[in-house]
């Protein structure tokens, strides 16, 4: 609503948090009435606790330390037959965060989701729709696994901006058209793997 444009136009003093718990009431709503759950609180991607394993038994057999999955602000999440899917990682910045460390998060996140792919490969899925946020900008991007060439790929889908003010409001619509995307694109996940 138009009087919200008060809570999101002073992102230079809120806490990455902050960002996230505003976004999350969109998501909330988008993603209701479907099999999609969406877990956040900085929760664990089992897919990269598995990638991290596997190097490092590939790399360092000789280290028995514990490994951890890379925390998450935003993990995409269905069930089937008892068993929990990870669909896609998503992250949030404050928007202060400096590029080196943006740049640090975008190569987690794409590794992140790089991990959750390489098991919807085996589903039969071979891409997935994921987004970064600083602030109030952001973006939608497919990571796409080649079997052909054995590498992934990211594509920029759109960019996006939270509105701030109602000169902006055209960019709600780019907003919500790329949710909806995510929406679309996150059900036909569900829907490919229950058909393989």
């Amino acid at each position: 609503s138009v009087e919200s444009f008060g809570l999101w136009h002073n992102d230079n003093k809120e806490s990455e948090l902050t960002f996230y718990r505003r976004f999350a009431s969109l998501l909330d709503h988008i993603f209701i009435g479907t099999d999609i759950k969406l877990c956040d609180g900085e929760t664990g991607s089992s897919a990269s606790k598995a990638a991290k394993d596997l190097n490092a038994a590939i790399f360092c057999p000789g280290d028995f330390a514990a490994t951890y999955p890379r925390k998450i602000d935003l993990l995409y999440k269905c069930t089937e037959a008892k068993i929990t899917i990870e669909l896609a990682a998503n992250e949030w910045k404050k928007s202060d965060t400096s590029q080196i460390v943006a740049m640090a998060q975008q190569s987690k996140n794409l590794r992140v989701n790089a991990s959750i792919l390489l098991n919807l490969v085996h589903r039969g899925v071979c891409d997935t729709l994921a987004m970064e946020w600083i602030g109030n900008s952001g973006y939608l991007y497919q990571l796409t696994w080649d079997p052909s060439e054995k590498v992934f790929f990211a594509t920029l889908i759109t960019s996006m901006h939270i509105p701030t003010n109602v000169a902006m409001i055209g960019d709600a619509v780019v907003l919500m058209k790329a949710l909806f995307m995510l929406k679309v694109n996150d059900l036909i996940l569900i829907y490919s793997k229950t058909q393989n």
